[in-house]
């Protein structure tokens, strides 16, 4: 099996968790265009950023990796979630 590049513009949307620089955790859905390593306003230390098109703000936008998959407040201290 061999390797394929990702195509941004066969991409489909993406729905997950995200927590934002002021601790706000919300469902974002998402169409991924670049995965890179660096800082930005937002995100000030160098790390590991997704670059992608935010269908909910319909920007793009850059997302810290660690920041994704943080649960809900719902669903915090949930086992079963």
């Amino acid at each position: 099996m061999g390797y394929r590049a990702y195509d941004h513009e066969r991409a489909n949307p993406v729905t997950l968790t995200y927590t934002n620089y002021r601790g706000e955790t919300s469902e974002r859905t998402i169409l991924p265009k670049n995965i890179w390593f660096g800082s930005t306003e937002w995100h000030p230390e160098p790390q590991w950023l997704l670059t992608a098109f935010d269908l909910g703000k319909q920007t793009v936008r850059d997302f810290a990796l660690k920041d994704f998959g943080k649960p809900t407040s719902a669903m915090e201290g949930n086992a079963d979630a």
